[in-house]
């Protein structure tokens, strides 16, 4: 079994929404695949106009399922009106609720004292390139 987040953006106007989600959740089933979570993002603002709409309802699917079950649910996706695009991407591990705790990681700031030691590019440390 695989791990794999799926991004649907549907269009805010039509309430086929569960129709398309029992369609994927059957296949996932029919093939011995598991849903993780299913996260609800609601509507926000396209980035550009898709299909002349310009918000959309974004919802992710995250699931566990063998490779050959991901054709079938593109099909599915294709076939809709409703949805105006969909992302379905692999992960290496199976997702859990940490992730979404996990703080993020501090970028390491420069000292004044590397500055001086010549850390920087095109620092010659003091010397010049004039006349050797």
């Amino acid at each position: 079994m695989n791990f794999y987040d799926l991004l649907i953006v549907f269009d805010v106007g039509e309430k086929k929404r569960e129709k398309v989600l029992k369609g994927i959740k059957s296949a996932i089933s029919e093939k011995g695949g598991a849903i993780e979570k299913i996260e609800e993002w609601g509507t926000r603002r396209l980035a550009y106009p898709i299909k002349k709409k310009n918000d959309g309802f974004y919802l992710i699917l995250r699931f566990t399922a063998p490779p050959d079950v991901i054709k079938p649910i593109e099909d599915i996706l294709r076939r809709e009106e409703e949805v105006l695009r969909f992302l379905t991407t692999g992960r290496k591990k199976a997702w859990s609720s940490e992730e979404e705790a996990r703080e993020p990681k501090e970028e390491k700031i420069i000292e004044e004292e590397e500055k001086d030691e010549g850390i920087l590019k095109g620092d010659n440390n003091g010397e010049s390139d004039q006349g050797s």
